[in-house]
């Protein structure tokens, strides 16, 4: 499965370059059509199934924005070209999760595999599109986590709450394929397993790296479906009893989206894997993440 992961995260990377190099020899343009009968109109392009770009004296109606199209008529409002008005979104989401942690003690073999109950969280985030092209985003993630043995033996601190913060710049490379690169601060779930049969929860705090590549597969008039591949470079951190090494974890989804009169709806399903080492014991991470919310525009 891993080889996969680095299979898939590889071609991503490839096609995102070729992508680049024919965008850099045949640039998106802005299509304007100027009819000879009074009350000229223009064609603006915009990607399809996304928020409109433009500025609020050239939008169309919202019963025509919000049919996703990819083309739509405006009033002109000069003989200029039109011009990119920055905007930001707000979007909130619901979180619901499963995980899976597998450890192994390195000095005497002891293990622990622990599966969690359902587990339920909040998100928000707010991007600003700087031009047709570029954006940049603050993300914030709350979760309540807990886990239970899936054997004998006791489990302390089964219940945790954990949060992440980051920072991400997006790139559109053409109308349906973007990248995305992050630095993210969050909690995460580090587990020590005794010979006594005994194991116990600590929440540490790591640093990463994240790389995602989004494709749009299908656009159907206000529905569309993106995928997602990514690699997130878990930075080196410690924990009360422990140093924790450098290590990758893999991510594959999937992103549903319904445009609505003047928002968007989305549904995502992630599922993600890591591994883990430290001094004292290596740990494999999985899970299954789901997430359903509204983006909306806030303004300039």
């Amino acid at each position: 499965m891993r080889f996969l992961f680095r299979f898939l995260f590889f071609l991503t990377i490839f096609v995102g370059v070729k992508y680049a190099y024919v965008n850099s020899k045949h640039p998106i343009k802005v299509e304007k059509k100027v009819s000879t009968n009074e009350g000229r109109k223009k064609v603006v392009r915009r990607p399809s199934g996304k928020i409109s770009a433009a500025s609020k004296s050239q939008r169309a109606p919202a019963d025509l924005r919000s049919l996703g199209q990819e083309n739509y008529l405006a009033p002109e409002i000069s003989n200029a070209s039109p011009a990119f008005a920055s905007y930001s979104t707000l979007s909130l989401g619901l979180l619901y999760g499963f995980y899976r942690i597998d450890s192994k003690e390195i000095s005497d073999g002891s293990t622990a595999l622990l599966l969690s109950r359902p587990s339920i969280g909040f998100s928000a985030g707010w991007n600003l599109h700087w031009t047709p092209r570029f954006a940049t985003s603050l993300n914030l993630a709350l979760r309540q986590i807990e886990m239970r043995r899936s054997s004998t033996g006791i489990l302390t601190n089964e219940k945790q709450n954990i949060s992440g913060l980051g920072v991400a710049t997006e790139y559109q490379w053409t109308e349906k394929s973007k990248s995305v690169l992050g630095v993210n601060y969050e909690e995460r779930l580090f587990v020590r397993s005794l010979q006594s049969g005994t194991a116990y929860l600590e929440v540490y705090q790591q640093p990463s790296l994240d790389l995602k590549f989004e494709h749009e597969v299908v656009q159907a008039g206000p529905l569309s479906m993106d995928v997602m591949l990514g690699y997130r470079h878990l930075l080196k951190t410690s924990t009360e009893s422990s140093s924790i090494k450098d290590s990758g974890e893999y991510l594959i989804g999937a992103t549903f989206r319904q445009q609505l009169k003047e928002m968007q709806f989305e549904a995502k399903l992630n599922y993600l894997t890591s591994q883990q080492q430290s001094n004292i014991s290596n740990q494999d991470n999985s899970g299954i993440e789901a997430q359903i919310g509204i983006k909306m525009e806030i303004g300039k």
